[in-house]
Formats: structure tokens, C-alpha cells, sequence
């Protein structure tokens, strides 16, 4: 019975130790006894051993410090690494049309494997390089160029026009530099003329840059052009001129440079700068630096500069055609801005003629500038102050330069003190040691004159001789005399000169005086490192608000004229006083 007992109790017991083992297989899908019931599936395999633990890697050494970062290369001598074979001057040329996007590079390889060390430091920021942020070519023949860093470069006439440059080379292409658009469809661009490879594709309106044309053939000929800095072919007639101003095109004539003050208003006139704007021409100005714009205008523009430093005045003359703005004329100058340096202690002398007599230029630097003291045979009162010079009206650049004494308007006669009897010519050597014995040298010398020489080359010839013989005397006392030649405003476009000779158009008067700018430019320009400063004051000056002005009797009654195209009013003489002050300013930092 107890047997029986016993029995059954491991039989009830193996029952339910199946059962439980039934449903966890079932819970877990009935995968394991299902389908070893199949007989399907052979013996599960044992299990493998367990892997022992590897010891832990070593920590790595901490990184080097990195090196100083090199300074960033310039765009050109990037070019140069990456393929570019040419002279800068064909590198920008290049850039002046923008080709395709290049192939996406391939990623680079992962590093080994290891136990990263520890950061090393940063290296110092290497400087930025420039790159060019715009090229174009002006349909005056410029190759404009803006760098990233808002610089403005004049790469010099790559264009007439389309005018031809040359004789045609051993292949019949005569040299050309012109912009050209292309016409309908799609046109492969070649390495060789016909039969080449495949350089890239250009589409319809796209812009290229023509270096060559086969003249000979106008139907079946080759145009050749420079694209991405690779010479490239295809046939002329699939092209036309993206544009031809067919005007007169303006002149700009504008400096190398100019200086202002920190905090001063300082205008540029277009009247001054342009030579002529035909009807539709209009004139922009960008200027890279900041501060107040007081005016911005075709006609003119004026700014007060907060910050100093140097900066970029850009003068574009623009026209619109069929709806976009096309450039005909583009120049530019640097502008530096200088501090007020009002406790300027120096010693100066002022040359010229009635409008330095007329003492508005000889005050006005008298109040700013009190720590001045000022030379000159000549006097002019301003309230209880006396101020010398050496200013005469009538009297020419040839009358300083080789006169014993000159008499004006048969009235009166003036000595000219710089006249050396021994020499028969101008000597400021001479001039100091008969008035100024005591004094070593003036620090400075400012020189106005041109208008009664009627803007001539000799009289550029007479001021050079004037100019050499200061900075003879300034070397012999081993002294370096600046020297500040200041040049001749225009005539305002319907003022006229009432004693000026009645077969003298008014038009030839402003040819001349923008001629003599050329002139003055050739013989005084670019040359600080000599201590000879070209003042650029002709900029600033209003044809009709800062000249002389009176109301005068008409057939058609009174009427306000500009009776006087030489002399200034008190504004314009303000404004030219502030040109010779900002160039003190700069050079005696």
C-alpha cells in the first residue's frame, strides 16, 4: 500500500514538473519542444565556455600642444597649389566668369584604432586669407576686382571696347578683351578649336570672358576665351557684345588717395570727378568705411567718418538697359581717416596767389590750427591777428619761378622775395637767408597755384621748379619741408567768367582744368616718400554753392550768377582749409 503510495506521488510529481516546463515553452513561443517533437531538428549544440575578461587598455600620453596655425594663403596661391598655371593678372581674369561647381571631394580614411590621449591644446588662429568676394569688367576696359576683406582693386584696361590689341597671332587671332554673351542653346567649349576635348558647357545668356578673335571668317571663325584660368575655343557666331555704351564714355578723374579727419564732414562732388554725363548716365559711390552719410546721390557724396583707418571710395557711372543696371565707367581710391592733432607746434608757409592774398584759406588754418607758426613776407589781419604769407594776386606759377617783380593790372608792382639776383630763378635758399635768417626751415609748404598760368603744361614745368628748390634747401639743412602742391577745381558747368576772353568757351575752360589735373597728377602724384603731397581739395568744391555768387542785371531781369570761376566763397574756402589740415594731421602724426 505504502509502495503504491510512494508511486504515485512521483508520478503526480513528474506530472507537474512537465507541466510547468510546457508552459514556459509556451510563454516563450513553444519553439524549443514543438519543434523538438518534429524530429526535424538535430541536438542543440553545448554551449561554448565563457570568454575571459581582458585587462583594460593604458591610458594614452597627453597630446603635444599644437603649433601656431599658419597664415592663410591668398586665393591666387591657392589657384597655384590646386593646378592654375598664369600671372596673377590672368588668374583675376580667370574670375571673371564663375564656371561650374567641381566634383563633391572624397571623404577621407578613418584613423587606427587605439585609446585616444588626452586633447592637445589649441594652436594659435593662423590670419585669414583674402579671397575675392566679385569680378567684373567695366565696359570702360576695367578689370574690378573685390577682395572679402572689402578692398577694391583696379586690375588696369583689359578692354577698349572690344578694341583690338594687336596684330593677328600665327593661328588668326587677333588679341581682344571683351565680354560676350551666349545665344540660344547649348555649346560645347574646347581645348583646340573644332576637334578638341570637351572643356565644359555653356547655355544660353551665360557671360564669358573672349581673349581672341578670328576676324578673317566672321561666319565659321573661332572665338578664343579664358575660363576657370584654362584657354578655351568655340565658333564666334554663337556670341554677341553683352554690351556696347555707344556715348561718350566719362572720364574719372580721381586720385590715388585721399585724407580726412575723424569726425569731419567731407564731401565729393561729381562735377568734379566726371568730365561729362550724357543723358541716362548716372554716377553711384560705395564707400567700405563707416559713419554718417550726410548725402548720397548721383550728383554727390559726403560723409562723416567715425573710425579711422583705411578705407575704399568706389565711383561707378551706370546706365539702365532693358531692365538691369550695366557699369560704364568705374574708378576708386583709398581714403584714410585720420585723428585731430590740434596741438600741432610746427612752422609753415603758404605760396600762391589771389586766393591766398584774400586771406580765407590763411585764417581759417590760423584758428585751427594756433600752435602754427607761419612764415611769409605778406600779411593778413584777422581781427587783432596778424597771419603772413605769401600770396599775390595775378601772379602765376612763371612769375614765382623766374620774375624779379610783376606788376598787375598796370596798377601795382610786388617783389617777388624769392628771386636771386645771382641766378636769375627762383631760390628758396635765397628767400631764407634774407628774411628768415634765424629760422632753420619751414616744416611745410603749401603751394596754390595754375589758374593764371590758364592750366598749362608749363605751368606744371614751373611749379616743379619751385617744389625742387624747396626740398634742395630742406636737404642742405638736413631737414625733410613737406610739400602740399594743391590742384584746380572745375568751373561750374553754367557759370561764366566775366573778364575770361570771349573766344574762350567755357567748355574748353573745364577741358583745360581737368587736363591740368592729368597734369599735376603725372608730375606730384605718389610721391610722399619724397615729402611732395598732391592735394586732391578740387574734390570737395560745389560748382554753384561754395563759389562766389552775386545777382547781376539781365535782358531778362536779375538774375543770380557766378560772376567768378576762380575764387571761392567763404564755404569753399572752408572745405579746402580742411583738406590741407587733414594732410597736416597725417603727416605730423
Amino acid at each position: 500500500m505504502k509502495k503504491q503510495t510512494v508511486m504515485e506521488l512521483l508520478l503526480i510529481l513528474v506530472g507537474c514538473l512537465l507541466s510547468v516546463l510546457l508552459f514556459l515553452n509556451l510563454a516563450q513561443g513553444g519553439v524549443w519542444i514543438v519543434r523538438g517533437l518534429d524530429g526535424t531538428n538535430g541536438a542543440d549544440g553545448a554551449d561554448g565556455a565563457d570568454g575571459v575578461d581582458g585587462e583594460n587598455g593604458k591610458d594614452g600620453e597627453n597630446g603635444k600642444d599644437g603649433e601656431d596655425g599658419l597664415d592663410g594663403k591668398s586665393a591666387y596661391e591657392l589657384a597655384l597649389e590646386d593646378g592654375f598655371v598664369g600671372s596673377l593678372h590672368e588668374w583675376l581674369l580667370s574670375l571673371a566668369v564663375r564656371g561650374g561647381d567641381g566634383e563633391d571631394g572624397k571623404d577621407g580614411q578613418n584613423g587606427q584604432n587605439g585609446v585616444d590621449g588626452e586633447d592637445g591644446k589649441d594652436g594659435a588662429d593662423g590670419k585669414d586669407g583674402v579671397g575675392v568676394a566679385d569680378v567684373h569688367v567695366s565696359s570702360d576696359g576695367r578689370l574690378i576686382v573685390t577682395l572679402t576683406d572689402g578692398t577694391l582693386l583696379d586690375a588696369g584696361v583689359i578692354s577698349g571696347g572690344g578694341a583690338d590689341l594687336g596684330e593677328p597671332d600665327a593661328d588668326g587671332f587677333t588679341p581682344v578683351y571683351e565680354m560676350v554673351v551666349k545665344g540660344a542653346g547649348d555649346l560645347n567649349l574646347r581645348d583646340v578649336p573644332g576637334t578638341g576635348n570637351v572643356v565644359t558647357v555653356v547655355s544660353e545668356g551665360d557671360i564669358l570672358l573672349r581673349t581672341g578673335i578670328q576676324r578673317d571668317d566672321p561666319e565659321n571663325g573661332y572665338s578664343r576665351f579664358l575660363y576657370n584660368g584654362q584657354v578655351c575655343y568655340a565658333r564666334s557666331h554663337y556670341f554677341s557684345l553683352r554690351y556696347n555704351y555707344d556715348g561718350n564714355l566719362p572720364v574719372l578723374h580721381l586720385p590715388e588717395s585721399v585724407v580726412l579727419t575723424l569726425g569731419e564732414q567731407a564731401w565729393f562732388i561729381t562735377d568734379q570727378i566726371v568730365s561729362s554725363l550724357d543723358d541716362g548716365l548716372t554716377v553711384r559711390y560705395s564707400y567700405t568705411g563707416s559713419g554718417e552719410r550726410v548725402y548720397d546721390g548721383s550728383e554727390g557724396f559726403a560723409i562723416t567718418p567715425d573710425q579711422a583707418g583705411s578705407f575704399r571710395l568706389n565711383v561707378s557711372v551706370e546706365i539702365a538697359e532693358e531692365g538691369r543696371i550695366e557699369t560704364v565707367a568705374q574708378s576708386s581710391l583709398t581714403v584714410k581717416v585720420v585723428e585731430k592733432r590740434e596741438t600741432l607746434s610746427l612752422t609753415g608757409l603758404i605760396l600762391g596767389d589771389s586766393r591766398i592774398s584774400d586771406g580765407m584759406t590763411v585764417k581759417t588754418l590760423a584758428k585751427a590750427l594756433p600752435k602754427v607758426t607761419w612764415l611769409g613776407t605778406r600779411q593778413t589781419r584777422d581781427g587783432d591777428a596778424i597771419i603772413p604769407h605769401e600770396g599775390r594776386g595775378g601772379w602765376s606759377a612763371e612769375n614765382y619761378a623766374t620774375d624779379p617783380s610783376v606788376t598787375v593790372g598796370g596798377e601795382f608792382t610786388l617783389e617777388n622775395p624769392f628771386y636771386d639776383p645771382s641766378t636769375g630763378a627762383f631760390s628758396f635758399a635765397y628767400y631764407m637767408s634774407q628774411y628768415y635768417p634765424t629760422v632753420t626751415s619751414p616744416d611745410f609748404v603749401v603751394i596754390h597755384l595754375g589758374a593764371n598760368d590758364g592750366y598749362s603744361e608749363s605751368s606744371v614745368e614751373h611749379l616743379e621748379t619751385i617744389v625742387e628748390s624747396i626740398r634742395a634747401f630742406g636737404a642742405s639743412v638736413g631737414k625733410s619741408i613737406r610739400v602740399l602742391v594743391m590742384t584746380e577745381y572745375r568751373s561750374p558747368a553754367k557759370g561764366y567768367y566775366l573778364t575770361q576772353s570771349s573766344d574762350t568757351s567755357l567748355l574748353s575752360l573745364r577741358e583745360r582744368q581737368f587736363a591740368y589735373f592729368a597734369y599735376l597728377n603725372e608730375a606730384f602724384g605718389e610721391r610722399e616718400e619724397e615729402g611732395v603731397y598732391l592735394l586732391p581739395n578740387y574734390l570737395s568744391i560745389n560748382g554753384f554753392s561754395d563759389r562766389v555768387v552775386e545777382t547781376v542785371e539781365t535782358a531778362n531781369g536779375e538774375e543770380k550768377r557766378i560772376t567768378d570761376v576762380i575764387h571761392l566763397g567763404s564755404r569753399g574756402y572752408v572745405k579746402e582749409a580742411a583738406v590741407i589740415r587733414a594732410y597736416l594731421y597725417a603727416i605730423f602724426a
